[in-house]
């Protein structure tokens, strides 16, 4: 099977991206993980990346290792070699065991033209292990070398490491991250040479949608609201996937693959 290229507005239902993988089936951001959300029909899976004491892209969440590994330490110090020495597994439950920190490149190869990435680089400039030319450079070689470019998203918290990756490689796919509702989402994704950006559930509107569609920009959000205080049940997961939906939202990102497609096949006609 070949993919077509990433491109926005998606053309067709929203791509469906699996938060971390099937994290509800497998330890997150791990290969049983991603194996887990495309069996049960992910069309993307949102994975995370910081780069190793010796510069190379490993997929985790955390800036520690401690919650998912037992073992404490910061990611950004230790080698390619100490994180995969790890067991990134047990913390799961039982017959998890042995499961390995993946190198970003080994997943690149294992979704090559069988399910899009949305790649969550992390890059936190006040820490004193972390360098943004160092992270796109690394991040950016190994989409390239692994022929993703047209199928793998570099999502950026960080904006000026968007402007970074857009600098390095101008064909990459790249975008933003922000939390809550800019005075114009448009101009902020520009500035960052972005065509995507992920923004909250609760702030995401018809209007937001339209408006970032007549810029040539996609919408990524999460089909949980994630809001203090109220609960995300299942019932609320799935009346927001059916309105993330219906106003043109581009990828819903979900803890729970099997519950947002029940309900995307729930509200159709």
């Amino acid at each position: 099977m070949t993919l077509p290229a990433f491109k926005v507005p998606v053309d067709g239902p929203p791509l469906i991206s699996a938060h971390r993988g099937a994290g509800n089936m497998a330890p997150e951001n791990t290969l049983a993980a991603f194996e887990a959300a495309l069996e049960k029909g992910a069309t993307m899976i949102e994975l995370d990346v910081h780069l190793s004491s010796d510069g190379v892209p490993m997929v985790i969440h955390d800036v520690t290792t401690a919650r998912t590994t037992g073992k404490n330490g910061y990611v950004s110090e230790q080698t390619r070699a100490e994180l995969q020495g790890l067991d990134a597994g047990s913390w799961f439950g039982p017959g998890h065991a042995g499961q390995r920190i993946p190198s970003f490149e080994d997943i690149l190869d294992w979704a090559k033209d069988r399910v899009y990435l949305n790649v969550d680089v992390r890059n936190y400039p006040g820490l004193s292990s972390y360098d943004t030319g160092l992270t796109a450079r690394a991040v950016t070689d190994a989409v390239a070398r692994t022929g993703m470019l047209e199928q793998a998203v570099i999502q950026c918290l960080d904006h000026q490491l968007a402007v970074e990756v857009r600098r390095r490689r101008p064909d990459a796919i790249t975008g933003i991250t922000f939390h809550g509702r800019a005075a114009d989402l448009a101009g902020m994704a520009r500035t960052a040479g972005a065509t995507l950006i992920s923004g909250d559930a609760a702030f995401s509107t018809g209007e937001v949608v339209a408006g970032l569609h007549a810029a040539g920009i996609g919408w990524m959000t999460t089909a949980e609201l994630r809001l203090p205080g109220l609960a995300d049940n299942p019932d609320l997961i799935a009346a927001s996937s059916r309105r993330l939906r219906d106003i043109g939202t581009d990828i819903i990102v979900t803890d729970d693959v099997d519950a947002t497609l029940a309900a995307l096949r729930e509200g159709t006609a």
